[in-house]
């Protein structure tokens, strides 16, 4: 949410990732303390996600952000009530860009 301009507290970060073999022995070795998922609800494959993803910084090394369209995908899909008002105000300012 905060690489699209609503930051806010969380209890986690979830992190998509390919899933062939190179990358499963990065990602293990990464993954010592983090949070790792092959598929989040409303976005679809890896590969789709990664093609529309957005591109940002994080501590000064280049990352890929789920594109915003893809943030509001999951926050619909997860149908919480902490996502609803990300969704709406997500949603706003895009709509306001426009």
């Amino acid at each position: 949410m905060a690489h699209h301009g609503l930051p806010r507290a969380t209890n986690d970060v979830d992190v998509l990732v390919a899933t062939d073999e190179r990358n499963r022995a990065r990602v293990r070795a990464a993954a010592a303390h983090v949070d790792v998922t092959t598929k989040i609800d409303g976005v679809g494959s890896f590969d789709r996600a990664y093609a529309r993803r957005s591109v940002g910084t994080f501590f000064g090394h280049r990352v890929g952000y789920l594109s915003l369209d893809d943030m509001l995908r999951t926050k619909r899909a997860a149908n919480r009530p902490k996502d609803w008002g990300d969704a709406f105000l997500v949603a706003e300012r895009a709509r306001r860009r426009r």
